[in-house]
């Protein structure tokens, strides 16, 4: 079974990076900070300022496939260092994410859709919110979403979850803080997942933005976001990212998620869909394995 990682967090500014027998140390000066064995880190993402790291942690975390993730003062991805991959199937399957029809693209993208939907359906059923809405929208999504049906449900979701007055706004001041956070550690994730089965991030399903060479994650990751949104309801809006806010939010990494008899934490869950992606481009697999919901919180 695909183990659960750690998400490492460098947020204060002037930290010392380096590996010590197969750890990841952390230190302010002369001060031991932390150490963490290399083995059960996920990503390290980084939101400080004058940091200094030895040339052997971002060789050790290349070799690891653990992503570097280098965020500015809104909590947005600025840059990622990644590995030049180590899977011996990476060229057999760049070509089958080059060769990939546009009909089989528009149909993973159906599905992707779907799935992004069920999950905020799901996702407003927990927080006891009325998801009916929503509902009806699951079967007018077509092949492609040529319709924007995806954009129609973000419309009544965010109202619904967070209020009529809310905006997803990247650079807002507010909630919008935390939402960026989480869904920095949520792309991290599926990054490295892709990464790790041999894919490229660039070559998206439906985004194709020239200047995002993450195309594919950002297409893969979209239904799980709303676990990050669930998560974002249990912050005090006083303390958007304080520690004890974005130790809330690593907990989507390790939050049940449900694909048909199936419940697994959402990091596992990722690696699973990622693993599946490779099937499907080579004509392995009909469908996406894709979350269908939230498992129940106690």
């Amino acid at each position: 079974m695909l183990a659960v990682q750690r998400i490492v967090e460098i947020s204060s500014n002037n930290r010392y990076l380096k590996i010590h027998r197969g750890f990841l140390v952390i230190k302010d000066k002369d001060t031991l900070l932390g150490q963490i064995p290399l083995d059960d880190i996920g990503a390290v993402i980084v939101h400080g300022y004058g940091h200094i790291y030895s040339h052997q942690v971002l060789s050790a975390l290349a070799e690891r496939n653990i992503p570097l993730v280098l965020c500015n003062s809104k909590h947005l991805p600025e840059s990622f260092l990644w590995p030049a991959g180590h899977n011996h199937e990476q060229a057999q399957r760049f070509r089958a994410q080059v060769d990939l029809r546009k009909a089989q693209k528009d149909r993973a993208w159906k599905s992707i859709v779907q799935s992004k939907i069920a999950m905020q359906i799901s996702v407003l059923n927990l927080a006891g919110v009325s998801s009916t809405p929503l509902k009806p929208l699951l079967k007018k999504v077509t092949s492609g979403d040529k319709t924007n049906i995806e954009s129609e449900a973000a419309r009544k979701y965010w109202g619904l979850l967070f209020g009529n007055d809310f905006r997803r706004d990247r650079l807002a001041e507010d909630i919008n803080l935390a939402l960026n956070y989480g869904y920095t550690l949520l792309r991290s994730a599926v990054a490295r997942a892709l990464v790790a089965v041999g894919l490229h991030p660039t070559l998206g399903i439906h985004h194709s933005n020239r200047a995002n060479i993450f195309c594919l994650v950002d297409d893969l990751m979209e239904p799980y976001r709303p676990i990050v949104d669930f998560h974002c309801l249990s912050i005090d809006q006083d303390k958007i990212l304080n520690n004890e806010s974005k130790m809330l939010l690593s907990g989507s990494l390790t939050t049940d998620v449900i694909t048909g008899d199936r419940t697994s934490p959402t990091q596992v869950h990722i690696g699973l869909m990622a693993s599946s992606y490779t099937q499907f481009i080579q004509g392995k697999m009909d469908k996406l394995f894709l979350p269908e919901s939230l498992a129940e919180t106690s």
